[in-house]
């Protein structure tokens, strides 16, 4: 089982890991 972690720190909300996730398993959502 290989996962991935994600450091919230380093993320700007740019979005570019979403679109080049090959896996599809990033989504951006509008936060309200």
């Amino acid at each position: 089982d290989k996962r991935m972690d994600f450091n919230f720190d380093h993320c700007k909300g740019c979005g570019i890991c979403a679109k080049v996730c090959p896996f599809e398993a990033i989504e951006m959502v509008e936060e309200d």
